[in-house]
Formats: C-alpha cells, structure tokens, sequence
C-alpha cells in the first residue's frame, strides 16, 4: 500500500510539473536567433494539436496563444518568401495573411480571456499590424530592407544630388502655381513623375538583388521626393475635381 501510494504521489507531481510547464509555454517566447535560418512557425496548434488558421500560434479550437520572438523579421511572420527578392512580393498573398493573422490575434477576440492571454494577442496585432504597413508600400519595403540588411537610414544621411532636389522642387512649384486652365501642365509634370517612381522602384529591385545597399539608399531618396511630388499633384486634382 506504501508502494502504491507513493507511486500515485510521484504521477500527480509529474501531471502537475507537466501542465505547469504548458502553461508558462503560452507566454514565453521561443528562443530565437537571428543568424540561424528561419523555419515557420507550425501549422498546428502545440496544445490541441488541431490546424490553425493562419500563421499566428494563436488557436481559436483551445483557445491558446504563444508569443512570438520580438525580433522576428515582418516576412517570418507572416510568411511572405524572401527569395529569389525580398522587395518582390506577392500583395494578394500579403493582404491575404495578414487579414487572417489578424483575426486569429485581435484583441477583441481574446478580451474575455485571461488578461494574460489578451496581452499576447496585443503584442501579436501590434506585429502583424507593423508587419503589414512595412511589407505592403514599396517605399517602406524598401527602407525596412535597408534597415533588415544593416544599412539604415539615419538622421544624418542626405540627398546629394542637388540637380535632381532643383528638379524636384521647380515640378513642385509648377503644380503648387498652377490654376484650373493650367491641367496640361500639371498633367505633363504627373505623368513624368509616376514614370520615374516605376524606373525607381525597377532600379530597387535589381539593386536589391545585387545587394547595393548604398544604391539603394540613393533610390530610397529619390522615391521619397517623387512621392512628395506626387502628393501634391493628388491634392490639385482634388482641389480643381480633376480625379
């Protein structure tokens, strides 16, 4: 009887140690290094075992949910492929992602768990969310990439090309002056614009590809400005009803 006892005693401690550790599993990150190659996330959920809905370990079947390392890139997450280039992706793909990701993680859903819960399922949103607005723009793919790669854009860094700024600058003026009667002239200026901010992004890519941060450093610039020309050729259109 002592035997039996004591062999109960030592299950019921082992069950106890073992559920303690599931626990603790929900809201401690994996360990994660970022010069190891990454492998995605699991498709089904470490608790109950069933499919998940998206690339999140969060499972609406046990409601369970698992943080995620801090520093996992934006393409990990959602499992956007890299190869053959990064700034090459897929959008339907992307906007497909993210869309379950987020409902799989959105706060509302987990309010009424445990508040322990509903803050991995904040974090969560808060990475899908950056994840989406980095991967989804061009320009901010591209400054992400630079940054992903080591070479941020700092403060400090400028524009060095004073031809191109003047250019920029003068396309600015032209819209900024134009009048109603002036559409060709703001449409000559537009279409000359949206064509570099396509020449660009091409540039980008093969830049990428060729891994020439500096370069794309330069075209980041460059884009920045083109977008700031394009900016105000939308809000003319829209000033004069010319959408």
């Amino acid at each position: 009887m002592s035997f039996i006892r004591t062999l109960n005693f030592s299950v019921q401690l082992t069950n106890k140690r073992t559920h303690t550790r599931s626990l603790n599993g929900l809201l401690r990150p994996a360990r994660w290094n970022s010069n190891t190659s990454f492998k995605p996330p699991t498709r089904s959920c470490r608790s109950c075992f069933k499919p998940l809905p998206s690339t999140l370990p969060a499972c609406p079947s046990c409601w369970s949910i698992y943080a995620v390392p801090s520093n996992i890139s934006h393409y990990q997450l959602l499992e956007i492929p890299e190869k053959p280039n990064p700034f090459s992706i897929d959008l339907s793909t992307l906007k497909q992602r993210f869309r379950k990701a987020q409902v799989a993680c959105h706060p509302d859903a987990w309010a009424s768990k445990d508040q322990k819960y509903l803050s991995v399922a904040q974090t969560l949103s808060s990475q899908v969310n950056a994840a989406y607005h980095a991967l989804s723009d061009p320009l901010h793919r591209a400054t992400y990439l630079l940054e992903l790669n080591g070479h941020p854009i700092e403060e400090a860094d400028k524009m060095e090309d004073i031809e191109f700024i003047g250019d920029v600058m003068h396309d600015i003026d032209t819209i900024q002056e134009a009048g109603k009667e002036e559409e060709a002239e703001v449409r000559e200026v537009t279409d000359r614009n949206d064509n570099f901010i396509q020449q660009v992004l091409k540039d980008i890519e093969e830049r990428i590809a060729q891994n020439d941060w500096e370069t794309v450093k330069d075209l980041v610039f460059k884009l920045r400005m083109a977008r700031r020309v394009q900016d105000f050729s939308k809000d003319w259109a829209e000033k004069y009803d010319r959408r």
